[in-house]
């Protein structure tokens, strides 16, 4: 993967579910959040002239980033999942994938990048309530279902 194009992607079209500005969180060592304005960091040597795609990867040299893809809005007792990205859809989801996934009723998935490589791991944040014990979650792999699904439209989003 290669992780500017696959940023500046992202960003391109994030605006139909977050503020380009605040599509990357960074995630700590325990999966617990950090901040999520790249534009109001310091500490980390940017020049004056860098953009947010520069500031990205100056920062991923040292944190790993969760990127947001999309945002899910649960439905519970109909077992669905709405998902808001680059494309609307609703997905029917197995009670286990309801039960494993669904801790807040609306999330963010997305991808979190270790830090200094193009390793990424699928999973999901709570940035819509904010408290204090939010983290990133991986979503568990598989070949059907709502990783699939994931799997799927974040593969569009990425450039190789």
């Amino acid at each position: 993967m290669d992780v500017y194009e696959t940023v500046k992607n992202i960003r391109s079209f994030c605006d139909n579910y977050t503020d380009p500005d605040l599509v990357t969180t960074i995630i700590d060592e325990n999966n617990f959040m950090g901040k999520n304005n790249i534009q109001d960091l310091e500490g980390y040597d940017f020049s004056d002239s860098a953009g947010y795609e520069e500031k990205f990867m100056k920062i991923h040299e040292k944190e790993n980033l969760f990127i947001s893809c999309g945002m899910l809005n649960f439905i519970p007792l109909m077992n669905e999942c709405d998902i808001f990205s680059s494309r609307d859809e609703t997905i029917k989801i197995t009670q286990e994938e309801f039960d494993e996934n669904c801790q807040e009723q609306e999330v963010f998935f997305g991808i979190l990048i270790e830090k200094n490589t193009p390793d990424y791991t699928i999973g999901i944040i709570d940035l819509c309530n904010c408290k204090v014990g939010s983290s990133f979650r991986p979503v568990k792999k598989s070949n059907t279902g709502f990783y699939k699904k994931l799997d799927e439209i974040i593969s569009e989003m990425i450039i190789s």
